[in-house]
């Protein structure tokens, strides 16, 4: 398969726009109809506008799953985190947790045929960046040597487009890390200080810069957020 990935006038990477054309020629080869490629969801960055890279799925679909705020707690994408390997749901598999019979109406029912069977599996590039890649269409692919060739189609998309993606801005110093490290081991701001051979004043001021920077509200999320980009 080739991959073309258009450049703007600035040489710089369109994302969305870049990584959707190949993912078109791929489900197009292989028959099926939708692609939701995005950052696998976290705990501090859990939403669907906020993850998602690229997609052609309706914009109607889009809009209801990111306003149910069921992206991240979905029974599909706990089935992801168990596991590398592909699962299968019928419809966008993003339906609530809860059984139905309540008021609110789930997230999976049917959208027609080009949703009637959803593939997602989990996968990381070299910098050992989290992605989520969905793909649905009528039919369910099932023949195992046609699904390795999909998966290794998928492969090929993400691995080219790995490096045209712009690393999020993380311009923390030394000291910031070093204050953030010891907040991640439990470590209040007294104790930092005696730590580092700082005044617990000094320490605060490098917590809140290091929570600014990140646009982070407070120092458990500035953790979280550092674990993330693997600078703990």
């Amino acid at each position: 398969m080739k991959l073309v990935f258009d450049r703007g006038a600035s040489g710089t990477s369109k994302h969305s726009s870049d990584v959707g054309e190949p993912f078109r020629y791929l489900i197009r080869e292989f028959g099926l109809q939708h692609f939701l490629f995005a950052h696998f969801p976290s705990a501090d960055r859990t939403g669907l506008a906020e993850n998602v890279i690229a997609s052609n799925w309706p914009a109607d679909i889009l809009l209801r799953v990111e306003r149910s705020g069921e992206f991240y707690r979905g029974r599909f994408l706990a089935e992801l985190r168990r596991s590398i390997l592909p699962a299968f749901a019928e419809s966008t598999g993003l339906g609530r947790m809860e059984k139905e019979g309540d008021d609110n109406e789930l997230l999976d029912s049917c959208y027609g045929e080009g949703f009637a069977n959803t593939m997602g599996f989990p996968i990381h590039d070299a910098q050992h960046r989290h992605y989520l890649i969905m793909l649905s269409g009528q039919h369910r692919i099932s023949d195992e040597a046609r699904l390795g060739s999909l998966v290794l189609s998928v492969m090929k998309v993400v691995n080219v487009y790995a490096p045209l993606e712009r690393p999020e801005s993380t311009p923390l110093s030394g000291r910031e890390l070093d204050c953030l490290k010891w907040a991640a081991a439990g470590k209040s701001s007294e104790e930092i200080a005696l730590i580092l051979g700082l005044s617990s004043h000094t320490v605060n001021d490098y917590l809140k810069t290091a929570m600014r920077k990140m646009n982070a509200v407070t120092r458990i999320q500035a953790v979280a957020i550092a674990c993330r980009l693997r600078l703990l």
